[in-house]
């Protein structure tokens, strides 16, 4: 963002997968979540629009492996 100094820093969904599967943990499903097409949003810098066709939220469904 123009005016935010700050850094953001996201993980690849590969680098969730080997995190996980590091942890023993499996992946069952991901859930990529968009919105209604009536939704309204307080994020100005994600659209509906944009978040209907690039999901901004994900659920990551996981199951602990047997040891």
């Amino acid at each position: 963002w123009p005016d935010d100094p700050g850094i953001e820093f996201h993980l690849g969904h590969g680098d969730w997968i080997r995190l996980f599967r590091a942890n023993g943990l499996a992946v069952e499903n991901l859930l990529e979540l968009r919105p209604a097409e009536d939704a309204t949003t307080r994020y100005p810098s994600v659209t509906r629009e944009w978040a209907r066709r690039w999901p901004s939220e994900e659920v990551w469904v996981l199951r602990r492996e047997a040891p």
